[in-house]
């Protein structure tokens, strides 16, 4: 570990992680950016907790994209999604952008955040999302959809009760949440 910044390559014991969360406030924002991305690996719930919520103050829109397009690290990956869902409906016109990237792993990551959110102005957008080719997004807008409740989808989601199991089950579901 240098002086300012945590060696990316060895867990940090859970004092050093208290003394850097500690330390944040101080350091410059390139600084606390290596940092969170240092915190975010803790496998300690409080300390990635934390990191989260620093990150999501700080960390700038396409450091997050960068972080979704990282096919080779799921820990920035799960920690660009956690980031944008605290942030709530300051992401919502990113995770809608998103539901257009070329990686569809990107686009489940969009989904699920518009999920998270609940915004009905994601009810179009999420509504186009239910043909994508990649079946692990059309069954996260089915569900997606479903909880938004809007009955404008039932039309939408009916041909899924003819689909495979994985979506007639999503589609099911989705239903039952638009009827309660």
């Amino acid at each position: 570990m240098t002086k300012n910044k945590p060696s990316s390559d060895a867990t940090l014991s859970w004092e050093e992680c208290m003394a850097l969360l500690e330390k944040l406030p101080s350091l410059s924002l390139e600084e606390r950016a290596e940092a969170i991305e240092t915190l975010v690996r803790n496998p300690s719930p409080g300390v990635r907790g934390q990191a989260l919520q620093v990150g999501a103050a700080i960390l700038p829109e396409e450091t997050l994209i960068e972080y979704l397009r990282s096919d080779s690290d799921a820990v920035h990956r799960n920690a660009a999604s956690e980031i944008l869902k605290i942030r709530g409906s300051r992401s919502f016109p990113l995770a809608v952008d998103l539901l257009e990237d070329d990686d569809a792993d990107v686009v489940l990551q969009a989904v699920l955040i518009l999920d998270h959110l609940k915004d009905p102005r994601a009810f179009e957008a999420l509504r186009a999302a239910l043909h994508h080719s990649d079946a692990n997004v059309a069954q996260a807008a089915i569900v997606a959809v479903g909880r938004l409740g809007d009955a404008r989808a039932i039309p939408d989601l009916l041909p899924f009760l003819e689909s495979d199991n994985w979506l007639r089950v999503a589609a099911i579901h989705a239903l039952g949440d638009i009827r309660s």
